[in-house]
C-alpha cells in the first residue's frame, strides 16, 4: 500500500517552514500562518494556532493511499475530514462525520489515538477554526498503516572538487533512492534515481566548484516513503590557489617571496613586471620548485608586481593576486611581536583626549633582516579595522640603544633620540603607518622607538599587536 509518513517538527518556530512542498503538505489560504505554541507541548511534539484569526484555515496532507489512517490529537475546534483539491479550491465533505475535539470525542487536555478507514486514495483536510487556540498534534506521526518512514539527517561529508559522500539515519528493512540535481527546485520524482542498498552513497564525477542538492527516500519492495528536504553542497576547487604570497625580503636587486602551497604541490610558476596591470597569463613564467624563492637581476628603486600559480601537473591553479615590491637598500618596519594584543603600545588610545608617551625597545636580534639597511617607515598592526585619533598630533622618535630593556620607569631624553615623524596618526585597514620624515639609517642595534603626544585629540581605544615585555614603557599624563 503506497503511503507516507511525517513527524511534527519539534524545533520550527512556524509550521510553514515544516510542512514544504518536498514534504507533500500544503496550508491554505496560503497566508494562513500557523505558529508552535509551546503552552501545547507535548514529548516530541507542538500544537498549532490559527494565527491569523480571521477564518478557518486548513492543512492540508499529502495524498494518502486508502486504508486505515491513525492519528494522535487532543484540543477544540480542530475538524478532519476527507478532500478533493480543485486548483486552489478545497472540497470537502460534511465535517460532522469526523469531527473530534471537545464533548463529542472527548479529547480535551490528553492526547488520544484515533483511527478511520479513507474509502478511496485522497487528500486529508485538518481545519483550524477561527474561534480561538486550536491544538492539533500528531505525536507519533499520521499515516497510512504500513507507510514507510523517510531517512532523517542527511549529510554531505568528504566533499572533493569531483566527489562528495552522503549519509543519512536509516530506515529499518529498507534500501534507498538518491536523486540529485544541479538544480535546486529539482523535482526528485521526475530525476533518474540511484538505487543502494546501505544508508549511504558515494556521489563522483562531479563538477569543481559547483552547487549541487541531494535528496534520499526508503524503499521497501515496490513501496517508496516521501523525499526528504534536498541538502546542498558546493564541490571544491580542483586545482586550489596558493595562499598567504608576500614578499619576505629584498635587496638593491632582488626580492625573495613566499607563500602557503595551495594542496600537496611542489611546483608553482612565478611571473612578473613593472606594469601593475599586466596580464599573468600571457607573461613568461618563472618555473619555480622552491618556497621561499628568490627573483634576482631586479633594478633598485623600481617597483614590481609579482603573482604565483600553482603547477598540479595536470593542471595549473588561478594566479594569486599580485604584490608589490620596491628592490632598495631601504627598508621597512613592521612592528608586530606576538599575536597578543596590547593597549599601551605605541599610543595609549585611552588617554589622548589628554596626553600620552610611550617607550619602547625592539632587541637587534629580531631585526636582523634590516641591518645595514635604511629604514624609511614603521607600520603597527591592530586588531581594529580603522581608527582616528581626532585632532591629537604625536611626534615619533628612533634612537640606537645598548640595552634590551629599561633599567627603570624613567623615560628616555628626547633629545637624545632622532625624531623621525611629526604629526597625525590614524588606523587604516587594521594598520597605523609612520612614514619617516627622513630615512633613518639603521646600523644594527638595539632600536628604541618613542611617541611623544603633543596635542590632545579623541578618546579611543586600540588593542595594538604585540606582547607586553620589560622592554616597554608607557606613560599617561
Amino acid at each position: 500500500m503506497n503511503g507516507w509518513y511525517f513527524e511534527t517538527g519539534t524545533s520550527s518556530t512556524n509550521w510553514k517552514d515544516v510542512f514544504t512542498p518536498g514534504d507533500g503538505w500544503a496550508i491554505y489560504p496560503a497566508e494562513s500562518i500557523f505558529k508552535l505554541n509551546a503552552t501545547y507541548k507535548q514529548t516530541g511534539s507542538y500544537g498549532v494556532t490559527a494565527g491569523d484569526n480571521t477564518g478557518n484555515c486548513y492543512l492540508i496532507t499529502p495524498k494518502l493511499a486508502a486504508g486505515k489512517i491513525t492519528f494522535y490529537a487532543k484540543g477544540t475546534n480542530v475538524y478532519m475530514c476527507p478532500c478533493t483539491i480543485d486548483g486552489d479550491t478545497i472540497i470537502t465533505d460534511s465535517y460532522d462525520k469526523w469531527y473530534f475535539g471537545g464533548n463529542n470525542s472527548g479529547v480535551t487536555s490528553t492526547m488520544k489515538q484515533f483511527s478511520f478507514d479513507l474509502a478511496e486514495d485522497g487528500y486529508i483536510a485538518i481545519r483550524f477554526s477561527k474561534a480561538g487556540i486550536d491544538d492539533f498534534v500528531a505525536e507519533n506521526g499520521l499515516a497510512v498503516e504500513g507507510a514507510i518512514k523517510k531517512p532523517k539527517n542527511v549529510t554531505v561529508s568528504d566533499i572533493a572538487y569531483n566527489a562528495a559522500n552522503v549519509t543519512w539515519e536509516g530506515v529499518e528493512g529498507a534500501t534507498y533512492q538518491v536523486a540529485y540535481s544541479t538544480e535546486a527546485d529539482f523535482n526528485a520524482d521526475e530525476a533518474t534515481p540511484v538505487d543502494v542498498t546501505e544508508a549511504s552513497y558515494a556521489m563522483t564525477d562531479l563538477t569543481s566548484e559547483t552547487t549541487y542538492y541531494v535528496c534520499v527516500r526508503a524503499k521497501v519492495g515496490d513501496e517508496v516513503s516521501a523525499w526528504t528536504k534536498a541538502v546542498s553542497f558546493t564541490t571544491a576547487v580542483q586545482f586550489p590557489v596558493p595562499t598567504a604570497f608576500a614578499v619576505a625580503d629584498y635587496t638593491e636587486t632582488s626580492a625573495t617571496f613566499q607563500w602557503t602551497a595551495g594542496s600537496t604541490e611542489t611546483a608553482w610558476q612565478m611571473v612578473y613586471s613593472t606594469d601593475a596591470d599586466f596580464n599573468a597569463d600571457e607573461a613568461t613564467p618563472v618555473a619555480v620548485t622552491e618556497n621561499p624563492y628568490t627573483l634576482t637581476s631586479l633594478t633598485a628603486e623600481t617597483t614590481y608586481y609579482v603573482c604565483l600559480r600553482a603547477n598540479y601537473g595536470n593542471g595549473f591553479s588561478a594566479w594569486t593576486e599580485k604584490v608589490s615590491v620596491k628592490p632598495s637598500t631601504s627598508k621597512d618596519l613592521t612592528v608586530n611581536d606576538g599575536t597578543g594584543t596590547n593597549e599601551q603600545v605605541p599610543i595609549y588610545g585611552y588617554n589622548v583626549d589628554g596626553s600620552t608617551k610611550s617607550q619602547f625597545i625592539l632587541p637587534a636580534s629580531t631585526l636582523n633582516s634590516i641591518d645595514g639597511r635604511n629604514i624609511t617607515k614603521m607600520v603597527f598592526h591592530t586588531s581594529q579595522v580603522s581608527a582616528d585619533f581626532g585632532k591629537a598630533s604625536f611626534e615619533v622618535y628612533v634612537a640606537e640603544v645598548n640595552n634590551e630593556t629599561f633599567a627603570s620607569t624613567t623615560l628616555v631624553d628626547w633629545n637624545t633620540m632622532t625624531k623621525v615623524y611629526a604629526g597625525s596618526l590614524s588606523v587604516s585597514n587594521n594598520q597605523m603607518v609612520v612614514e619617516f620624515a627622513e630615512e633613518y639609517e639603521y646600523e644594527g642595534g638595539n632600536l628604541l622607538i618613542g611617541f611623544n603626544q603633543t596635542a590632545s585629540g579623541s578618546y579611543k581605544s586600540t588593542p595594538w599587536y604585540g606582547v607586553t615585555a620589560t622592554g616597554c614603557i608607557s606613560w599617561r599624563i
